[in-house]
C-alpha cells in the first residue's frame, strides 16, 4: 500500500517540475547548448576550414556560417557573393532532454541531488554535442551538395 503512494507522489512531483522546467529550457536553451555549441565550432572549423567559417549562438538558435556565399539563391565563392551563407541549426532538438532529465532527477528521493545532477548533465552533454556535431554536418552535406563531398576535410568509406 505504501508503495502505490510512493508512485503517486512520484509522478505528482514529475508532472509538478516538468511545467517550470520546461519554462526556464524555453528561455534559456540557447545558452544551454553554448558549450556545445564551442565546442562544436572548434571541431568543424578545424576540419573544414575551406568549408565553415563559424558556428555561433543566435539567440535560441545556432548559424552555421560557411565560408561560401550568397548570390541571387545561388551559392558562389564568397568573392563574388553579396552575403555570407549560412544555415540555421536549431539546438532545441538535442537539448529538450534536460528538462526531462532534470524534473525526473528532482521528483526521485535521493540522499544527494546535486552531485548525481551534475553527474547526471555530464554524461548528457557529450551525447548533446555528439548531435549538434551530426546536425551541423548533415546541414552541410545537404545544402552545399558536391562543394561538401570533393572538400579536402571530407573523406569516404567507401571508395567512389
Amino acid at each position: 500500500m505504501v508503495e502505490k503512494h510512493q508512485l503517486r507522489q512520484f509522478l505528482l512531483f514529475v508532472f509538478t517540475l516538468l511545467i517550470p522546467c520546461f519554462a526556464l529550457w524555453t528561455v534559456a536553451s540557447g545558452p544551454l547548448a553554448m558549450p556545445a555549441i564551442g565546442f562544436v565550432n572548434t571541431v568543424l572549423t578545424h576540419w573544414y576550414p575551406d568549408l565553415v567559417h563559424a558556428l555561433y549562438v543566435d539567440g535560441n538558435h545556432a548559424l552555421l556560417m560557411t565560408e561560401f556565399g550568397e548570390q541571387n539563391g545561388q551559392i558562389v565563392p564568397l568573392a563574388g557573393a553579396e552575403y555570407r551563407f549560412g544555415v540555421q541549426v536549431n539546438p532545441r532538438i538535442l537539448t529538450y532532454s534536460l528538462p526531462f532529465y532534470t524534473a525526473l532527477h528532482f521528483a526521485t528521493q535521493k540522499k544527494e541531488y546535486l552531485n548525481s545532477y551534475v553527474l547526471g548533465l555530464l554524461a548528457l552533454y557529450p551525447l548533446l554535442t555528439f548531435g549538434l556535431l551530426c546536425l551541423c554536418l548533415k546541414e552541410l552535406m545537404v545544402s552545399l551538395g558536391t562543394r561538401f563531398w570533393t572538400s579536402q576535410g571530407f573523406t569516404s568509406p567507401m571508395p567512389t
